[in-house]
């Protein structure tokens, strides 16, 4: 399961979500790689069924929107 991260920046903190957990702790990966520091582990949001990672610092918003999810075999 591939696709673009949905981003809240209107949500304090802002978060991005995505429906696969291993797409999220990628994301996580890349974020700690990137400078990212101030950012909480992929969390399962029971209201929508999908993962989310809050971002609790200033981020390159084009950056991280531009971001692409690695391709993962189906399980």
């Amino acid at each position: 399961m591939t696709g673009q991260l949905e981003f809240d920046w209107e949500h304090e903190p802002s978060f991005a979500r995505h429906a696969s957990r291993r797409v999220m702790l990628a994301f996580f990966d890349w974020l700690g790689e990137n400078g990212v520091a101030k950012r909480s582990i992929p969390m399962p949001d029971h209201t929508s069924r999908q993962w989310l990672v809050f971002l609790y610092q200033a981020v390159d918003r084009p950056a991280l929107e531009a971001w692409e999810p690695p391709e993962f075999e189906e399980e």
